[in-house]
């Protein structure tokens, strides 16, 4: 963002020189990177592949613009048709600028929205260039919302520049504005209450099963379902154990909720790998593993988990089996190979330990 607003700054004070050398040079490098980075790839495939990928991230680019309370594609119209404005408007100002530039002509007020507006769309584009060419993640609402706060400055200052100086003009544009804000003030509450109601709904639900039961200190807590990945825990230790720690008020537990695997090491220690889920409990502490219904919005206790330990080469795994009222976990069998597992869980279901009673057998 310190670009962009050192742009604005030159533009608002007139300095062309810092002006010319900061979009100039920013612009020079920015392009160095997108030639480097599109030229790399060897086959023409790979360049349409990276080309689309660019032209699929300024499209979330735009849409975090969107305010809510119209479809998606009118937004898209509607944001373009902006721009176009934006930029015819600001080739008529520069040009007007020009030809009645002299000492005679002194200052012309209606010229004086071209400062505005090229801040505003500079400002844009150059808090946009990051998330587009550079972001490793494609979060618009996380990365790309700077951005919008140069498209309301464009929108704004191009329709006050369109009315003119006349009081009645201005006048209702400011009431249809201030009606424009509460619409899309309305609209956001809105799409929050239909986003985060369902996440509401399904944590409280869980949450009240959760304290209903008694856990000792510093125990791990491991919640398994399809249907929870609205929760957004993504089923990474942290964000998990940051869910059970606010709804539970106790900071000593820890744990997972998310979808089931199978076939991994669930103790696994967890270093920051943010893609390795369901992962990073622990052999020392006391462990509680639930399978969640959504139909039926319960949970059902699960008694037995499996550690896979493929990196020793022999395929090696361990079938715990955990105490339902103290969560220690103790060894029940171990083995090597898929023979010999599939040959122990049959001896399970013998014993009436069905599938879905163990963890990550093979959901």
């Amino acid at each position: 963002l310190c670009i962009p607003i050192f742009l604005g700054l030159s533009l608002l004070t007139r300095n062309r020189k810092a002006f010319l050398v900061v979009s100039v040079s920013s612009g020079f490098i920015a392009s160095l990177r997108l030639v480097r980075y599109y030229f790399q790839r060897k086959t023409i495939a790979n360049r349409v592949e990276i080309t689309g990928h660019y032209i699929s991230r300024f499209d979330q680019w735009v849409s975090a613009f969107y305010p809510g309370g119209i479809s998606q594609q009118t937004f898209h119209i509607m944001f373009y048709a902006l721009c176009c404005m934006a930029f015819v408007t600001l080739a008529f100002l520069f040009l007007k600028r020009m030809v009645r530039r002299g000492p005679q002509d002194g200052r012309h007020p209606e010229t004086d929205w071209f400062n505005v507006l090229a801040f505003a769309v500079v400002y844009m584009f150059f808090a946009g260039i990051p998330f587009i060419f550079l972001s490793a993640h494609g979060f618009s609402s996380r990365y790309g919302y700077p951005s919008s706060f140069g498209a309301a400055l464009i929108f704004v200052s191009l329709f006050y520049f369109l009315v003119g100086r006349g009081k009645a003009m201005r006048m209702g544009l400011n009431v249809i504005l201030a009606l424009l804000v509460v619409f899309c003030i309305y609209s956001k509450v809105e799409a929050m209450q239909r986003m985060y109601g369902r996440i509401e709904k399904v944590s409280s639900v869980l949450t009240s099963q959760l304290t209903e039961r008694q856990y000792p200190e510093n125990s791990q807590i491991m919640v398994v379902g399809q249907s929870l990945g609205i929760l957004r825990t993504a089923g990474v230790w942290p964000w998990s154990s940051g869910f059970l720690r606010y709804f539970l008020k106790r900071s000593d537990v820890s744990g997972l909720i998310g979808a089931p695997r199978s076939f991994y090491d669930p103790f696994r220690e967890w270093k920051g790998d943010w893609n390795y889920q369901m992962a990073g409990l622990r052999l020392d502490r006391p462990l509680f593993i639930y399978s969640w219904n959504n139909a039926e919005k319960e949970l059902t206790a699960i008694d037995y988990i499996v550690q896979w330990q493929r990196s020793k080469g022999d395929n090696s795994w361990k079938i715990y089996v955990i105490n339902k009222k103290s969560g220690q976990i103790s060894l029940y069998a171990e083995g090597a190979g898929m023979e010999r597992y599939k040959a122990r869980l049959k001896s399970m279901e013998i014993l009436g330990i069905g599938r879905s009673e163990v963890y990550g057998a093979d959901q």
